[in-house]
C-alpha cells in the first residue's frame, strides 16, 4: 500500500491562480467506503448495533477461522488445493495452501479486541 500515488484531479486542465486539491488514493481508493460514506475503520463500530452483532457471533467467527486453521495444518484439504509456482527474486516458492486462512496463536483475540469509539453489545 505504500506505493499507491496520489492524484490531482484538475491538473488535466491546468491549474490556474489558488490553491489546489490533492488527493491520497489509498484513502479514497483503497480504505474509504463508498457505500456508507466512511472509512472502513469505522464499519464495525457502526454495524455492531446496526445489525445486532454480538461478541458471541464474533467467537463464532473466531472459531470457525480457528478450525480451518487447524484443518490446513492437519492437511485436511490438500489434495483440493492445487499447488502453484511462483517466481520470486532469488527462488521459486510453491503455493500449496490456501492463504486466507492465518494461524492465531491467542484464543482470547476477539473479546479482547475492542473499537476505539465503540464497544460491542
Amino acid at each position: 500500500m505504500s506505493n499507491i500515488p496520489y492524484a490531482m484531479p484538475g491538473a488535466r486542465d491546468g491549474y490556474r491562480m489558488g490553491n489546489q486539491t490533492v488527493t491520497d488514493l489509498m484513502i479514497t481508493d483503497g480504505l474509504w467506503c463508498p457505500f456508507e460514506r466512511i472509512g472502513i475503520w469505522a464499519i464495525p463500530a457502526r454495524s455492531w448495533p446496526k445489525y445486532q452483532i454480538s461478541r458471541r457471533a464474533g467467537h463464532f467467527a473466531f472459531n470457525s477461522h480457528r478450525k480451518a486453521a487447524e484443518a490446513q495444518q492437519a492437511g485436511r484439504f490438500a489434495d483440493e488445493i492445487v499447488g502453484r509456482d511462483t517466481a520470486e527474486e532469488k527462488a521459486t516458492i510453491v503455493l500449496n495452501y490456501d492463504e486466507p486462512v492465518r494461524q492465531i496463536p491467542v484464543e482470547n483475540s476477539v473479546s479482547s479486541s475492542r473499537h476505539s469509539n465503540a464497544t460491542a453489545p
